[in-house]
């Protein structure tokens, strides 16, 4: 069987400001699994991390719609930990998603201006991808 996932970028690389947020979603039909993977550059004080980071299920494309997926809502569920001032800030949520609802999204709102990019690897299909264009990437190399 195939081990290769889908590649699904919720949103590329965008400049934020303190106090506005970007969104994206993924279709997650036919996966079960995913790892979700919000990235933000390197912040100027350890306090300039995320107001909030939340991830939802929906059954809409619109990425603020839909249900908070359960333990994934920054500040209520977890915790943002203090941002790293000396490297780029990674964050990442295993999720199962089974029985959820289609599109997986999520919601970023830095505190000082920021480059933030979310990017999602879906797994356990019924049928895993098997070239470039099913795993939602330009190149797919296999070595």
């Amino acid at each position: 069987m195939n081990k290769i996932p889908k590649a699904a970028v919720l949103f590329a690389p965008t400049s934020k400001t303190n106090g506005h947020t970007v969104s994206g979603y993924c279709d997650m039909n036919g996966f079960d699994f995913a790892i979700l993977h919000v990235l933000a550059t390197t912040a100027d004080v350890v306090s300039n991390k995320p107001s909030v980071l939340d991830i939802r299920a929906g059954s809409t494309t619109v990425a603020t719609n839909g249900a908070t997926f359960s333990g994934c809502k920054s500040g209520t569920d977890y915790t943002i930990p203090n941002a790293v001032t000396s490297a780029p800030n990674s964050y990442m949520f295993p999720l199962d998603w089974r029985g959820k609802a289609r599109y997986l999204s999520v919601t970023v709102s830095p505190r000082t201006t920021q480059i933030i990019s979310a990017v999602a690897m879906l797994y356990r299909a019924d049928e895993m991808p098997d070239n470039s264009t099913e795993a939602g990437v330009l190149l797919l190399h296999v070595a």
